[in-house]
């Protein structure tokens, strides 16, 4: 069963990178040899601003690395709710947990990292390319 490394918290409400964007972005940054997307960058759906999910193909014969999205719905606020309440409790009161917990409260969309499907187990590269897509979105949408 797969499992989430990361879920990105956007405030921002500008939309979202297209999936052939995301797909380039990837590929610039010569993390695989030859990966693969789905659906492909030269897809014309690729390029749709609307989308909820992505796979990155990063070997033959692995599971891919799955990009949700989630743009002010249901999914985006449970994500939130279920995150505060792991992570940030009742019982943690201090001015950090609080401004926090509004920060999280405020986003619009989570994009959202699903990996490990078949018990694949990632290799470095594929969890540098993780990290430095991550960062990229948070900077871009005003991440948490």
């Amino acid at each position: 069963m797969g499992y989430t490394p990361a879920i990105v918290f956007c405030r921002s409400k500008r939309a979202m990178k297209t999936r052939r964007q995301i797909a380039r972005f990837i590929t610039s940054g010569k993390y695989f040899d030859n990966p693969r997307f789905e659906p492909a960058p030269e897809d014309e759906e690729a390029a749709q601003k609307q989308w909820d999910r992505f796979h990155v193909f990063y070997a033959e014969g692995k599971q891919p690395i799955e990009v949700w999205l989630d743009v002010a719905n249901d999914m985006v606020e449970g994500q939130v709710e279920e995150t505060i309440e792991e992570y940030l409790g009742p019982k943690k009161r201090s001015a950090v947990a609080k401004d926090l917990r509004d920060n999280l409260r405020a986003s619009h969309q989570t994009v959202t990292f699903r990996v490990g499907f078949g018990g694949d187990s990632l290799p470095d590269e594929a969890w540098e390319m993780l990290a430095a897509l991550q960062d990229h979105i948070a900077e871009a949408y005003d991440g948490v």
